[in-house]
């Protein structure tokens, strides 16, 4: 029931963070103010470079690997990636960027064990004057 409202809590989370500038700072993030979601979510790292946006897996949940199907930590990816785990969801990142505001979406994928995995998202950006860190919250079930 509670990974229902995940996108609700955690933008609200996030507009907490906020406190009516543009992007709140990733050092005011607290992975224990959302401890109950926390296995739901990874964190990535944004490092830009040309016309390709590559990020890194800083934190990946338990429950996020268990729907990827494998661990993702520590692994680089592009914004055009497609294929792996979460490629539609890392499809998005560079919409998050730009908006610089969060964003809730859905859909299914293929994870690394062959398993279709219907997903909702909430993508949360971080950063001073561009975006440099996200939050990611999934809600999932195999399919």
């Amino acid at each position: 029931m509670y990974l229902r409202r995940l996108p609700d809590r955690m933008t609200a989370y996030w507009e907490q963070l906020r406190k009516g500038i543009p992007l709140p700072d990733y050092g005011s993030f607290r992975s224990d103010a959302i401890m109950d979601l926390w296995s739901h979510c990874f964190s990535l790292s944004v490092l830009p470079a040309g016309d390709v946006t590559s990020f890194i897996y800083d934190y990946v949940g338990s429950d996020v690997m268990e729907a990827y199907g494998e661990n993702v930590a520590g692994r680089l990816v592009s914004s055009r990636a497609r294929g792996g785990p979460g490629d539609n969801i890392i499809a998005k990142l560079e919409n998050v960027m730009k908006s610089k505001e969060p964003l809730i979406e859905g859909g299914v994928f293929v994870n690394g064990k062959g398993r279709a995995v219907k997903y909702r998202a909430c993508i949360l950006p971080f950063g001073r004057e561009k975006v440099t860190n996200m939050v990611v919250g999934v809600a999932w079930q195999a399919t």
